[in-house]
C-alpha cells in the first residue's frame, strides 16, 4: 500500500499501515482531531528517512496496540481504540509518500489512513444497522449523494461517506455501491435479499441486486427551534467557530448543522455561505453580532436561511441557548423573544440574548517598506527571571487607597497601576490552552512569508520551562508537486491561505512553522510587556515577538499597526545594498503602520557584536497613551516619540494618507487593544531588502516583487539550510508578562 503526503499548519495526514506479512487491514483514511488531541493517542515514534507501513505496524504491535498510523512521511502513531467513522475522510486525502518507501502512502495533512492490526471479523457499525430495503418502481430507496464505486467498500466506509455529506442514512448495494439519503423510501425487504459480500471485506454483507443494507449515520434530528443565538460577523483573522467544518452543498440547513455539531460534542453550530457548517465551543462575543438581515443566504433546499458572506447564523446545541459574552467578565443580559429567519422573511419566535456591535469586514492590502530608525547600543547584563506561574489576571475596576487607576485597559476594563495582568512561564506539558491558540494558515499579502503556520507539536512545544518554536522543512517532491489543505484553517476560507496545489513555479510554502497568539483570551491597551527570550540564528529566519491589533479599527493589515518588540534577522552576517549591517547582531524594536500604498516604520536599533542568539535577554515594551518605548535587559530606554506631534506625521505620511488615523490619538493606530503574538517565519517580502548579501558574497536568492520569489528561495536551500541547526535556529521563550502602567 502506498502513501502521499499533505503537510500543513492546521492539517496533519496520518496513515495506518498493514504489513504484508501480518494480519493487518487498512480500514480507511481518517481526519486527525488536532495536534493536541490525537485520534491515535497511544505511543508515537518518528522514523526519519526510514518509515514504511511494515515498520510502523511492527512498532505498534510490539507495544501491544491494536491500531497503527503513519503521518508526515516519517511519523508513526499507535492506539488501542478504533477511530469512529465520524472522523473518516476521503481516501484521496491520504496521499503522502513514506520516507522509507516512496511507492507507499504515509498519511497527510490532518488525515490518517488507519490499519486494524488484529483484523477481527467485527462489523463496527452493526449497531447502526436498520435493515434491508428495496429499490422499487424505478425509485431509489435512498435518493441523496452517491459515492464512487469502490473495490474497498465496507459498511464502515459507506456510513462515514454519508455522514461527511450530512445524510442520516447510508445504504450499500451490489457489493461496491454506496447511497445516502434522509430516510429509506423503499419497502422493507427480507434480510436474505441483502446477501452479497462486500467488495472490501468478504466477511460482511453489502446489499444485493436492487437491495440496500441500510445503516444510520448517527446524526440526530433535533429541532433548531428556540436555539438561535443570532447573526454574527466572522473574519479570516478569528473564526468564531473553529472546532470543525464541513461543506454540505446538498444538505446544509440550521437543523442539519446543529445536529452534526451536537453529535460531535460541540456547544455551538453555525451556518455560513449557504453550504458551510461550522462547529465550536467558544461563545460568540456580543460585539460581533449584527442584524439578521445579513444572514439571509439560502440553504441548498431553498426553504431556510444559512448565514451569509462572512456572516454566521449561530445556534446553541444545548437545550437552552447559552448567553453571549463580551470581554472577560459576563454581564447581565436582556432576553427577549426574537424570530429566526425562515423562507421569504417568515419567522418563528425564539428566546435569544440581545447584543450590539459589528466590527468591519477585513480586506487585504499590499506592502512597501521604507523605515526611519533610531540607533542605540546596549550591554548584556544577566537578569534573573521572575517567579514562574501561568496566571492571566482579570482586572479590578474599583479604585481604592491601595489601587490607583491605570491608563491600561484589559478587554475594555480599567485596572490598578502596577498590577500584573498576564504571566506565562511555560511550565507543564504543552501550551496553556486557556491562554494561547495557534494560527493555521499559509501567509499571503502583504508579507508572503515562505512558511505554513500550523499547530504541529514538533514545531511548537514546551520543555524545561521554555517555549520552543522551530522550523521543519518539507520534502522537495511535496513542495513541487503536492497539495496542501488546512482543515482547521484560521485564514480566509476558499483562498490560498487555506488550500494550495503546487503547479510549475508556484510551489507550496516549503517550511512548517508556528505562530501562537492570545487574541481569543487576552488583549489590552497600554501597558508594560516583558518577554525573556533567546532569538534564533540561521539564514533568512525572522523571530516574531509582536503585539497585533484585536479589532483593526483603522482598517486591515498595517493600517491598524503592529508593534515588534524584538526582531533580529537570523543571518549571522547580513549587509544591505547600502552597506548597513542588518544581521543577527542588530536588534530592531519598533512599530509598523501604513496604507495600501506604503508601510512605514520607526525602529530602535540595538547593537550586540556577538549576536542575539547566544543568550536569553529581557525585551521590554513600555506602551503608553503618549509614547512607545523599548528596553533591553532593563537598560537604555529609547522613546519612539521624543517630540510632540502625531506619529503619522513623524513617519512622513501626508494629510491624505493620515486621514484614516485623524480621529484617533497622536499615537494612532496604537491607541486600541492589542494581543500578544509569538512565532517564527522565513523569508517573505518585508524583512530582507533586495540586494542584501549574506556571508561575504552570497546574494539574497529572491526578489521581493518577483512571482518566482519562493521557488528561487527554495532552489537556494543548499546554501541557507546548512546554517540552520536544532538548537540555535529555534525561538525560545522563558516567560511573557504584562503589567499595568
Amino acid at each position: 500500500m502506498g502513501l502521499s503526503i499533505r503537510f500543513g499548519f492546521g492539517q496533519l495526514i496520518l496513515l495506518v499501515f498493514l504489513s504484508a506479512s501480518e494480519s493487518a487491514r487498512l480500514i480507511g483514511c481518517y481526519k486527525e482531531i488536532s495536534n493536541e488531541a490525537r485520534l491515535l493517542s497511544g505511543a508515537q515514534q518518528n522514523f526519519k528517512n526510514t518509515l514504511t507501513p511494515e515498520k510502523c505496524i511492527s512498532f505498534c504491535k510490539g507495544k501491544g496496540f491494536l491500531y497503527a498510523g503513519l503521518q508526515y512521511s516519517y511519523e508513526c502513531f499507535c492506539a488501542k481504540d478504533r477511530p469512529s467513522f465520524i472522523h473518516s475522510a476521503d481516501s484521496s486525502d491520504c496521499n503522502s509518500k513514506c520516507d522509507g518507501d516512496k511507492t507507499k502512502i504515509c498519511g497527510g495533512g490532518l488525515r490518517l489512513s488507519v490499519y486494524d492490526l488484529v483484523d477481527k471479523p467485527v462489523n463496527y457499525v452493526q449497531p447502526n444497522y436498520v435493515g434491508c430495503y428495496a429499490d422499487e418502481g424505478g425509485r431509489r430507496a435512498l435518493t441523496g449523494k452517491v459515492a464512487p464505486e469502490s473495490q474497498e467498500m465496507t459498511p464502515e466506509l459507506c456510513v462515514g461517506f454519508c455522514f461527511r455529506n450530512g445524510y442520516r442514512y447510508a445504504g450499500l448495494q451490489y457489493r461496491n455501491q454506496c447511497y445516502c439519503g434522509e430516510e429509506p423510501l423503499g419497502p422493507r425487504s427480507s434480510e436474505g435479499d441483502c446477501d452479497m459480500e462486500c467488495a472490501g471485506d468478504s466477511r460482511f454483507l453489502c446489499g444485493g441486486g436492487w437491495r440496500n443494507s441500510v445503516y444510520q449515520t448517527s446524526i440526530p434530528n433535533e429541532s433548531e427551534q428556540g436555539k438561535l443565538i443570532g447573526c454574527f460577523i466572522d473574519s479570516q483573522d478569528l473564526r468564531l467557530l473553529s472546532g470543525f467544518h464541513l461543506d454540505l452543498p446538498e444538505t446544509n440547513s440550521p437543523r442539519k448543522c446543529l445536529n452534526i455539531c451536537k453529535q460531535l460534542g460541540y456547544s455551538y453550530a453555525g451556518v455560513q455561505y449557504g453550504i458551510e457548517c461550522h462547529c465550536g465551543n467558544r461563545k460568540p462575543e456580543s460585539e460581533k453580532e449584527t442584524n439578521e438581515n445579513q444572514c439571509l443566504s439560502s440553504c441548498p433546499d431553498g426553504t431556510r436561511r444559512c448565514g451569509g458572506n462572512w456572516r454566521l447564523l449561530i445556534y446553541s446545541t444545548a437545550s437552552v441557548p447559552q448567553p453571549v459574552i463580551s470581554g472577560v467578565v459576563q454581564t447581565p443580559n436582556i432576553v427577549v423573544a426574537r424570530p429566526e429567519p425562515g423562507v421569504d422573511g417568515t419567522k418563528q419566535p425564539t428566546a435569544v440574548v440581545l447584543a450590539a456591535g459589528s466590527p468591519q469586514a477585513i480586506p487585504v492590502l499590499t506592502l512597501n517598506n521604507p523605515k526611519s530608525t533610531v540607533h542605540t547600543t546596549t550591554r548584556r547584563p544577566t537578569v534573573t527571571p521572575t517567579t514562574r506561574t501561568t496566571t492571566p489576571r482579570y482586572p479590578n475596576t474599583t479604585p481604592t487607597k491601595s489601587c490607583i487607576r491605570s491608563h491600561t485597559l484589559v478587554q475594555g476594563r480599567t485596572v490598578c497601576q502596577g498590577e500584573r495582568l498576564f504571566h506565562d512561564s511555560f511550565l507543564g506539558n504543552g501550551l496553556n490552552g486557556n491562554v494561547w491558540t495557534h494560527e493555521v494558515f499559509m501567509p499571503s499579502e502583504p508579507d508572503y512569508e515562505f512558511v505554513v503556520f500550523d499547530n504541529n507539536p514538533q514545531s511548537t512545544y514546551t520543555s524545561d520551562g521554555r517555549l520552543h518554536i522551530k522550523l521543519i522543512p518539507f520534502e522537495d517532491t511535496f513542495v513541487r508537486s503536492g497539495k496542501l489543505e488546512l482543515n482547521r484553517c484560521t485564514g480566509r476560507l476558499h483562498t490560498e491561505e487555506c488550500i494550495r496545489e503546487a503547479k510549475a513555479f508556484s510551489i507550496l510554502p516549503p517550511i512548517q512553522s508556528s505562530r501562537i497568539t492570545t487574541k481569543n483570551f487576552f488583549s489590552f491597551k497600554y501597558g508594560k510587556v516583558l518577554v525573556r527570550a533567546k532569538l534564533p540564528l540561521g539564514d533568512w529566519i525572522v523571530p516574531e515577538i509582536w503585539l497585533e491589533p484585536k479589532r483593526k479599527i483603522y482598517g486591515p493589515t498595517y493600517s491598524s499597526g503592529k508593534i515588534r518588540i524584538a526582531v533580529a534577522r537570523g543571518n549571522r552576517d547580513l549587509i544591505s545594498h547600502n552597506r548597513e549591517r542588518i544581521g543577527n547582531n542588530m536588534l530592531e524594536s519598533g512599530i509598523l503602520m501604513g496604507t495600501a500604498e506604503r508601510v512605514r516604520g520607526r525602529t530602535v536599533i540595538s547593537d550586540n557584536p556577538s549576536g542575539w542568539y547566544k543568550q536569553f535577554h529581557n525585551y521590554t515594551l513600555i506602551w503608553g497613551p503618549d509614547n512607545i518605548s523599548f528596553e533591553v535587559d532593563g537598560e537604555n530606554r529609547e522613546d519612539l516619540l521624543p517630540e510632540r506631534g502625531s506619529l503619522s506625521e513623524l513617519l512622513g505620511f501626508d494629510s491624505s494618507e493620515s486621514a484614516i488615523w485623524q480621529n484617533g490619538s497622536p499615537i494612532a493606530p496604537f491607541d486600541q487593544e492589542f494581543y500578544i503574538s509569538l512565532g517564527l517565519s522565513v523569508g517573505g517580502m518585508k524583512d530582507f531588502p533586495d540586494g542584501c548579501i549574506t556571508g561575504e558574497s552570497h546574494s539574497k536568492p529572491w526578489k521581493n516583487e518577483a512571482v518566482k520569489a519562493m521557488v528561487n528561495f527554495w532552489q537556494d536551500r543548499d546554501n541557507w539550510l546548512s546554517s540552520w541547526n536544532d538548537h540555535y535556529s529555534q525561538l525560545q521563550v522563558e516567560h511573557v508578562s504584562v503589567y499595568a502602567l
